[in-house]
């Protein structure tokens, strides 16, 4: 019931690769995906026969591709027609040297880290350096409930944890109704591509569950936090 009011605010694309893609079984997975389709939402972090399902948006002179992917966690069986999309080193690296000779570039989405740590495992931190070493142009990850930091590797972005947009579950961690809005701007130069970002923080009603941009007072704090977060 909540896709149509998606689509109404303007979104136009959701990854459902998260630890309760399959919750619900293999129907409610795939009326999922067609409520999505009918409503003009497009779909990425799943596989469908064994493929990871991309998103590529063109503007302008502009290719991105977007990827998206999910620890496993309570995921659903693996060898289905359609199933999550895991992090796997290989199967990133792949999709990533496939794509990004036929786009300008190709961002990562990845549900991974350990719920409410604001910082993310040295391992990850390996691993998200890895994606954009073998050609992704940003990473940015969602999943552990609270906003984490950023660094730029090799030119490009890493945003370790955006916290929680809606969630609609009370927590006793104040950090729980915090979230990060990240823009990038991608300008293509003549040797290589360029990536700008912007960040918005947002908060959320503990009431009602509203979410709205945060006042001055409130982004100066969770700026400050991720800043001290970051690298």
């Amino acid at each position: 019931e909540s896709i149509p009011y998606l689509s109404k605010t303007g979104i136009t694309a959701v990854t459902v690769a998260n630890n309760h893609f399959y919750d619900f079984g293999d129907l409610a997975l795939k009326n999922t995906l067609n409520n999505l389709k009918n409503n003009n939402i497009s779909c990425l972090g799943y596989k469908e026969a064994k493929k990871s399902k991309e998103l590529i948006v063109e503007k302008d002179d502009l290719k991105i591709a977007v990827l998206a992917y999910a620890e496993e966690e309570w995921c659903g069986p693996s060898d289905l027609d359609i199933s999550i999309a895991l992090i796997d080193d290989i199967d990133i690296s792949r999709d990533i040297l496939q794509l990004r000779n036929k786009v300008d570039g190709v961002v990562i989405l990845l549900h991974a880290n350990n719920e409410y740590n604001n910082l993310p495992s040295p391992y990850l931190v390996k691993k998200c350096r890895f994606y954009i070493e073998q050609g992704a142009c940003a990473v940015l990850l969602h999943h552990a409930h609270v906003v984490s930091g950023f660094e730029v590797w090799q030119d490009y972005p890493i945003f370790y944890g955006l916290g929680n947009f809606q969630f609609t579950m009370q927590s006793a961690n104040p950090e729980w109704y915090e979230g990060l809005l990240v823009n990038l701007e991608f300008i293509k130069t003549q040797d290589n591509l360029k990536v700008n970002f912007s960040l918005y923080p947002t908060v959320m009603s503990q009431i009602n569950y509203s979410v709205d941009l945060a006042s001055v007072n409130q982004s100066y704090q969770i700026i400050n936090q991720i800043n001290n977060n970051s690298s």
